[in-house]
């Protein structure tokens, strides 16, 4: 076996003198077109098929319809593969949403249905002034502007920047919103 194909050394001995076709079956693999041999006395002759494996088929159904999967590190964008049997991870991305992975083997002639639908994310979007304020969570610095967030949580930020007052604001978000924020802290006067 190599790279999808066989090679397999058949002999036929002892063959009167005539024309032959030669035609190999298997299972698992495409159809081969017959070969037609003619063999005169005493000759010899060589035919060479290769085999190749029946492709198998995976249809995608795939939501957002922008997703884009990846399989072995190509992109498609069609959602009906034709591949040849193995095992395969394919990856499937959208922007705004979370990404899946999954493994899957196929075999010769196999058509697999991969139903999905990827779970937005949800994020609050942060502009604030002054533009040099710290972000906290449970008095840990945080990266904004974009916080992705778990749908149900409470989360509690504090705003904190030199010069100006501190301030708390909590936030509880619903699967897939996005709330864009915007927080002004006021100065403190001494």
């Amino acid at each position: 076996k190599s790279h999808g194909f066989h090679k397999l050394p058949y002999r036929a001995m002892s063959l009167t003198p005539q024309s032959y076709s030669v035609e190999i079956k298997a299972n698992d693999y495409e159809p081969i077109e017959a070969a037609t041999v003619d063999l005169g006395p005493g000759s010899r002759k060589s035919v060479a098929f290769k085999l190749l494996y029946r492709p198998a088929k995976i249809v995608l159904d795939i939501l957002p319809t922008n997703a884009v999967v990846v399989i072995k590190g190509q992109q498609h964008h069609e959602r009906t593969l034709k591949l040849n049997p193995g095992m395969y991870k394919i990856q499937i991305s959208a922007p705004g949403h979370k990404s899946q992975e999954v493994s899957t083997r196929l075999r010769a002639g196999e058509v697999k249905e991969y139903k999905s639908q990827l779970e937005p994310l949800t994020y609050l979007h942060l502009t604030v002034t002054p533009s040099k304020t710290s972000i906290y969570m449970k008095n840990k610095k945080i990266r904004g502007p974009d916080i992705h967030m778990t749908p149900g949580v409470e989360y509690e930020l504090e705003f904190r920047a030199s010069g100006h007052k501190t301030k708390t604001i909590t936030y509880k978000l619903t699967r897939g919103q996005t709330l864009n924020e915007e927080v002004v802290l006021k100065k403190k006067f001494f």
